[in-house]
């Protein structure tokens, strides 16, 4: 991982709906919700 990277801790217990949650914050997924490379 470079400097940059983000490393995302779920500590709610529903991480299925919070991953997804930080993933569109972080603008990680296109507008289909798949993730970018």
């Amino acid at each position: 991982m470079g400097s940059g990277a983000v490393i995302v801790v779920n500590l709610s217990g529903r991480g299925d709906k919070d991953v997804e949650t930080a993933a569109k914050w972080f603008g990680l997924l296109d507008a289909e919700g798949n993730g970018r490379t």
